[in-house]
């Protein structure tokens, strides 16, 4: 017992476990502020129009932010240390990776507003020319926030680089913060444009924040060139697969609410609500890694690729315990917490029969997820992101052929098991493929 202990402190006192520790006690309070405003939306209004057209309004921008701005961010990261340990200057890779992200923002705020009306009145047949004025009315809100998320996701990069893993966790507090500001005190004045607004300011107050911070921090230092260096280069050539990787992985989500929009009015915000608590654990494992592991990974893989899988495994494993450990808990107690967070006011107790069963089948993705994102963020760091695309595509497949089969057998619970067991399958791809790299290196 004594040695377990000590075992335990050392562990403790390892400086990338402080650093996961520290992001994922700060993700903690960000993702517990997030869900408080969940329940404020929830107490004011319940599973309601307001709220499935909001989630659909938000789908393509979304899907932007997912399949662009965080595989963006990703290979932003490695690349700088790459940079960094070739000597070449930072601040010309830093200016130039900005300028990218702005152009490529812009890009997609066209796109979305020009296939915005096709892409939802083809998708989601059969509602009224109002629900759909809905959808459109708080896009219009929306759409900025993908520009000020292409920006911010690089200085999100640029504060875990330089281990300001504190500044960095601290930036998710704004649109929650700013979503309940509003829902308690301007709903009467702002209307059905409530929570695109709660968004838009809260995205545009936490921009002026990062920019603070980084300024204040000496590390937001531009330098403009011409021409490319060879790491910038090489970024952009990893752009493409990640980006495809993370469309196909972002197409998930559109096809869930896709099936789910087929069913009774309310099964889109059920199966938003249903996932609240599975993406509250999963958010804490993942962006507490992700955010802590891809710099250290590329740090490590700058020198020696060798040098990186070493450590894979035992994080893998810590990490599967830890978050199978969570996610028996809350299968076991799926009925109670959501009955306790959720059922007041305008969210029923029927509601709540109808949300626990489906949550249920969303907890058992958690440890498979948790440790895929290990995986994706390992792989990235050592800019083998080609492979990602393979297991997206094979992962977006398996979610298509299993929601059709499971929503006929369980209804909307059915999409929430196939996601889960799509989060198995990739993550059981990925192991296999390092697995066959780590065997020709001989590690």
């Amino acid at each position: 017992m004594k040695k377990l202990i000590q075992k335990i402190l050392r562990g403790l006192n390892n400086p990338l476990v402080k650093n996961i520790l520290l992001v994922g006690g700060l993700t903690f309070g960000v993702k517990i502020l997030g869900f408080l405003k969940e329940l404020v939306t929830a107490y004011h209004l319940g599973l309601s129009e307001l709220i499935d057209t909001f989630l659909l309004a938000l789908l393509i921008p979304g899907l932007v932010n997912t399949v662009f701005l965080g595989p963006y961010k990703s290979v932003f990261v490695p690349n700088f240390l790459i940079a960094k340990e070739k000597g070449e200057n930072v601040d010309e890779f830093l200016t130039k990776t900005l300028t990218i992200s702005i152009y490529a923002g812009l890009f997609f705020v066209i796109i979305t507003y020009l296939v915005s009306d096709v892409f939802v009145e083809f998708l989601f047949k059969g509602h009224t020319p109002g629900y759909y004025q809905l959808i459109k009315s708080q896009l219009n809100f929306l759409l900025p926030c993908i520009l000020i998320w292409a920006i911010t996701s690089v200085l999100n990069g640029l504060l875990n680089i330089h281990k300001e893993f504190l500044w960095s966790s601290l930036s998710g507090i704004f649109t929650p913060i700013f979503t309940i500001i509003f829902l308690l005190f301007f709903k009467s004045i702002f209307g059905n444009l409530v929570l695109a607004l709660g968004m838009f300011i809260g995205a545009s107050i936490n921009l002026l924040y990062l920019i603070f911070i980084c300024r204040s921090k000496g590390i937001l230092k531009l330098k403009f060139t011409k021409g490319r260096s060879a790491s910038i280069n090489q970024m952009i050539r990893q752009i493409p697969a990640k980006i495809t990787s993370s469309l196909i992985n972002g197409a998930n989500e559109p096809v869930d609410k896709y099936f789910s929009a087929q069913l009774a009015i309310g099964s889109v915000a059920a199966l938003n609500y249903a996932n609240k608590l599975p993406a509250f654990a999963i958010g804490i494992f993942a962006i507490a890694i992700a955010n802590v592991v891809l710099p250290h990974f590329s740090g490590i893989a700058a020198k020696s690729h060798s040098m990186a899988y070493k450590g894979l495994k035992k994080m893998a494993v810590a990490v599967f315990l830890a978050s199978l450990a969570i996610a028996f808990v809350m299968f076991i107690s799926s009925e109670f917490l959501i009955s306790l967070l959720f059922e007041r006011n305008e969210f029923k107790p029927e509601d709540t029969q109808f949300v626990f069963p489906i949550q249920q089948m969303f907890v058992l993705q958690i440890p498979f997820y948790a440790v895929g994102v290990i995986f994706n963020q390992f792989l990235t760091s050592i800019n083998k992101n080609n492979f990602l695309v393979i297991s997206s595509s094979i992962s977006l497949v398996l979610n298509v052929v299993l929601n059709i089969v499971l929503i006929d057998l369980m209804g909307v619970s059915g999409l929430a098991l196939a996601t889960s067991i799509v989060s198995f399958t990739n993550t059981a791809v990925l192991f296999v493929y390092i697995s066959k790299l780590k065997s020709a290196l001989n590690v």
